[in-house]
């Protein structure tokens, strides 16, 4: 990263947005204020709420990491 620039948890790998998906519902489901666990992860308040919602309509599951559409990047089109 370059100098300036804040940390975006989008950088992030699969795996590691996934846990830290699920260490910030774990913290809520501990009875810590989702703005307290928000700040406390450097994430928008908006962002623990849906987390919290998708925890509430599909468990742990819900949290995992989605497929991301389109084309795989890296992949270059053909000359043409």
């Amino acid at each position: 990263m370059t100098a300036g620039r804040e940390l975006d948890a989008r950088s992030l790998d699969h795996a590691t947005l996934a846990a830290l998906r699920r260490r910030a519902v774990m913290a809520v489901l501990a009875g810590r204020r989702v703005e307290d666990v928000a700040a406390a992860l450097c994430l928008n308040r908006r962002t623990v709420f849906r987390w919290m919602s998708r925890y509430r309509q599909a468990g742990m599951a819900g949290l995992a990491a989605r497929p991301i559409p389109g084309r795989p990047a890296g992949r270059a089109r053909p000359p043409g």
